[in-house]
């Protein structure tokens, strides 16, 4: 007799934990949902369940690598009375065709009839009635004016973000109420010889500076805006800036965090003003090193307002002014730090700025290039030496605090950077030091490739963001770093000034922490939307006036599908697909990251100079479609 071997019955299969976060989209569909300090899971285009950028999400983790785990979402709560903004392509007999930058490529809208009239052009916002997949059923809920006008671009944005030009009217009841009275302890510092540099259309100036030599080495007093005396915990406006968690800057124009009055009044250090702030007395030796901390509130007197282009001016010899011995202390100070930073392994990247100007109507006028210059690098390196001492101080008195953190990146994207460099012609060691990415930089800055390399690593990195878990600062090499230093443009900083000198409220840092890295990334992508949106306004112009116009650009990636470029004069990016290459028969090589042609064996290199024209621009579908020009043809 055979006995059969009974089957066991199947274990049970473990069911995936699932986490809640607010979901971030990209563009391309794909998004990340952040679940916890320091914890983000990413979300391809087919795993998102159908949510939309910002809202609260359950996701399961359905595989984990070096780059960390990916997971999809599995349930949405779906925000109520939704608003996307939209751009109507066209409008005939009844049908209504829509266009909206702020959805990704797989969204589809179906329109209910409505009876307000639309033309094409017109921008419009839709509320959202239902949702299927990827189908989103709307009607039109609003028309904020025509696509054809640049002064509704700054105004889109604002409702696409839920960022709020205007304040609740009890805020601005307790503003109207606020009295200034004499204090007892406050540090009369009028008679310092303080100076603020900042850029030369700011209003609200947060900090201001003054060094003096000792014996021993120096002496630095960082003062920054007392935002804390006006702003009590709890009040309306506390409330307010907290719900906004920092100012949003558009070309010409502020969404603030606090209201004018205190942000450009009462909290600013203007020039020739009393103003209370809360000061940081930096002692350090003759190397740059801080011996000694003091932290206090205290009443200064700006003796002098430069803007970065003027203090620059007074450095170089070519302005006179009876504050240059002050500054060049602070070039001299600024100096030490830096190779401090070096000595640590921090990492500095120069990269100039592209900053577009526009008229009162919000026409694109001409793009500036603002380069980190000296006078930035000498404030940033007080910013950086007093948000650092007011971070280790705070540890010392509470036993928690917020921090503002960075992790390492993933080893697979570091190997993938230091590949590249090695491709480019750099020598680097199979596990590179500290010290030898610092002197990658230093030589590529004699090279085209620089801004290629620079951002390639900034892109390698996590996101910096705040925390209540103190796990340090790895680009800047530094174990202990919060926020200080802006107070009149991030409530972060408003929270460190109470935990600092008050008996603040130590309750919900953590949501504080984690609503204020939400509203930094919020405000940086509606800034990001208004800026390349001028500039392409501003292509557009020049096209109209000649459609031939040849464009010079730069090549900053290559990879399978094609060439992405940038316009160095606009600081504008571009692509073309591999398709669209004079020659034909192009591949992309991965060995040697480079687009071959397989025919005449020519190689596209990473900062290679390139020559385009406009083949058709769409300021409706916000989209360009370039061609390259081969050298015959240009």
């Amino acid at each position: 007799m055979v006995r059969k071997r009974q089957k066991r019955p199947p274990y049970p299969r473990k069911k995936a934990p699932r986490l809640t976060g607010i979901i971030s989209l990209h563009k391309r569909g794909f998004g990340f949902v952040k679940v916890g300090p320091n914890k983000e899971i990413f979300i391809p285009p087919p795993m998102t369940g159908g949510a939309m950028h910002g809202e609260k999400v359950e996701v399961e983790i359905i595989s984990r690598s070096e780059r960390g785990p990916e997971g999809r979402v599995v349930k949405v709560d779906a925000k109520k009375n939704q608003v996307i903004v939209a751009t109507v392509i066209s409008a005939k007999n009844g049908k209504i065709d829509l266009f909206s930058p702020f959805l990704d490529d797989q969204r589809e809208i179906l329109l209910k009839k409505s009876d307000e009239p639309v033309s094409t052009g017109d921008r419009v916002a839709l509320l959202i009635l239902n949702r299927s997949g990827s189908t989103l059923t709307c009607k039109i809920h609003k028309i904020l004016g025509s696509m054809y006008d640049p002064a509704t671009d700054i105004s889109a944005a604002m409702l696409q973000y839920g960022l709020m030009p205007r304040f609740p009217e009890k805020v601005v009841e307790e503003i109207e109420m606020l009295q200034e009275a004499e204090e007892a302890g406050r540090k009369d510092l009028t008679a310092q010889q303080t100076v603020t540099i900042d850029p030369k259309d700011a209003k609200d100036y947060d900090d201001a500076i003054y060094i003096e030599r000792t014996s021993s080495g120096y002496l630095l007093f960082v003062h920054i805006a007392d935002v804390s005396y006006y702003v009590k915990e709890g009040s309306f406006l506390d409330k307010e800036a907290f719900k906004r968690g920092n100012s949003t800057y558009f070309p010409g124009f502020v969404v603030p965090m606090l209201p004018e009055k205190l942000s450009n009044d009462l909290c600013s250090l203007k020039e020739n003003v009393p103003r209370r702030a809360v000061t940081a007395e930096i002692a350090c030796d003759r190397e740059g090193r801080v011996h000694r901390t003091a932290f206090y509130r205290s009443m200064i007197r700006s003796a002098k307002r430069f803007s970065y282009e003027e203090a620059k001016e007074v450095l170089d010899g070519k302005r006179s002014d009876p504050n240059k011995p002050l500054l060049d202390l602070m070039h001299e100070v600024a100096l030490k730090f830096k190779n401090l930073r070096r000595e640590r392994g921090s990492v500095e990247l120069s990269l100039k700025e592209s900053r577009i100007e526009c008229d009162k109507a919000g026409v694109p006028q001409h793009v500036t290039s603002v380069y980190y210059d000296i006078t930035h690098q000498m404030i940033e390196e007080f910013m950086l030496k007093a948000n650092e001492a007011v971070a280790l101080e705070i540890e010392k008195k509470h036993p928690e605090s917020i921090y503002r953190v960075h992790e390492e990146p993933a080893e697979q994207n570091m190997q993938e950077f230091f590949s590249y460099a090695r491709m480019l012609g750099f020598h680097l060691s199979p596990k590179p030091s500290q010290e030898e990415i610092i002197a990658l930089f230093s030589l590529a800055e004699q090279t085209p490739y620089i801004e290629d390399l620079a951002l390639r690593y900034i892109r390698s990195m996590k996101m910096a963001v705040y925390a209540t878990e103190n796990i340090g600062h790895y680009g800047l090499s530094l174990s202990h770093y919060t926020h200080f230093t802006s107070p009149i443009r991030r409530y972060i900083d408003l929270v460190i000034h109470r935990l600092l000198l008050d008996n603040a409220k130590k309750h919900n840092l953590e949501k504080i922490a984690d609503h204020t890295s939400t509203t930094e990334r919020t405000s940086f992508k509606a800034e990001m939307y208004v800026i390349s949106l001028k500039k392409l306004r501003l292509i557009l112009a020049t096209y109209e006036k000649d459609p031939k116009t040849v464009f010079p650009g730069r090549i900053t990636k290559l990879g399978q599908h094609g060439v992405t470029f940038d316009l160095p004069d606009l600081g504008f990016d571009g692509f073309i697909d591999i398709g669209l290459l004079p020659g034909g028969s192009w591949y992309y090589d991965e060995k040697i990251f480079r687009l071959v042609n397989g025919r005449s064996k020519q190689r596209l290199n990473l900062g290679e100079t390139i020559s385009l024209r406009i083949q058709n621009i769409s300021l409706l579908h916000e989209k360009i479609d370039w061609v390259w020009l081969d050298k015959s043809s240009s």
